[in-house]
């Protein structure tokens, strides 16, 4: 549960609160191969158990030998179809969610569901690049990404760090960059048939309130005001009961992600409260028109602003067009 900013959880010995930046979700299955990013062991592996005694994972290295390695210091390893991949250079990592701190000046490929938003608003236009006098906006972004007009490749880096008070999770420092990519996001659920209608028992969701948003299960039963979800991207029978959801699955996209450096933070003025702005966790963001109106851009079509989907669903339907 949660109970004033701090997780319940329900051990041996009763309940208890803990901060969640100190929780360590059990992400990896046995069989899962994964990368050790430390120690002595750094290498590929295959996880063999969790060892809940001393929150380990025991591991078979390359080598042949067994060894008890933190969740922070495992990722996913990559998938070899990923060789032939044109952003696959030797400086990219793929990984999931960050469970642990991330190299300054690492840059990593993540879907655009795990990057959370620093503001609660921005503006629909871009701070550079101009195009007929007017600088670009990120709808026409959008449309180019869409219609072929810029490739996936050529979208520029999104700049990101950690914010240390909740769950180490990766927030932008790009929020126009990001809301582009959340909603080619939004257009491939679209292309997929989601509507954002409610959800059904066994339909696909996505959590979209809370700290746990843009974590991604199958709906079980409604519970009152809430509905139980069961986890998809956790070890073991993990159920949780969110008040908000939306219909949809992961789209497969990935965006190419710079974390940046102290320096750079405290340039941008990370280190000040305000620059980290977001109430809702980064799970959405207002994307403010010249016209004064706020559209929500959040993680699928029942999280996100009518206007926003309307104009999403009018670019796809347009590519469907002769």
């Amino acid at each position: 549960g949660w109970r004033h900013r701090m997780c319940l959880v329900r051990g041996r010995l009763g309940e208890t609160t803990v901060p969640p930046e100190e929780l360590v979700w059990a992400a990896f299955r046995p069989g899962d191969r994964v990368v050790v990013t430390g120690g002595e062991s750094a290498g590929p592996g295959t996880v063999l158990e969790w060892k809940e005694r001393d929150a380990t994972y025991l591991v078979s290295t390359a080598q042949g030998a067994s060894v008890r390695v933190p969740p922070h210091l495992l990722s996913v390893a990559p998938d070899p179809g990923l060789d032939d991949h044109e952003d696959s250079d030797d400086d990219l990592t793929f990984v999931p969610i960050p469970r642990g701190p991330r190299d300054q000046g690492a840059v990593i490929m993540m879907h655009p569901w795990d990057l959370g938003f620093s503001h609660d608003y921005c503006s629909a236009r871009f701070q550079s690049g101009r195009q007929g006098g007017q600088r670009h906006s990120v709808e026409s972004t959008l449309r180019q990404l869409l219609r072929g007009g810029m490739q996936q490749s050529e979208f520029p880096q999104i700049r990101a760090c950690q914010h240390t008070d909740f769950q180490l999770r990766v927030y932008t420092m790009s929020n126009r960059r990001l809301v582009v990519m959340r909603l080619r996001a939004l257009a491939e659920l679209i292309r997929m048939g989601y509507d954002g209608g409610p959800p059904s028992p066994g339909d696909p969701v996505v959590v979209v309130d809370g700290l746990f948003w843009g974590k991604t299960g199958v709906a079980t039963r409604p519970r009152g005001d809430r509905w139980e979800v069961s986890l998809s991207d956790a070890a073991g029978d993990i159920t949780l009961r969110a008040s908000q959801l939306a219909v949809g699955e992961r789209p497969d996209i990935q965006v190419k992600v710079r974390m940046v450096s102290d320096q750079e933070k405290e340039s941008w003025g990370w280190v000040r409260k305000h620059r980290f702005s977001n109430k809702v966790f980064g799970a959405h963001t207002e994307l403010k028109q010249e016209d004064g109106s706020m559209w929500r851009v959040g993680l699928c079509p029942g999280d996100c602003s009518a206007q926003v989907v309307e104009m999403v669903k009018a670019e796809v339907m347009g590519l469907r067009g002769p």
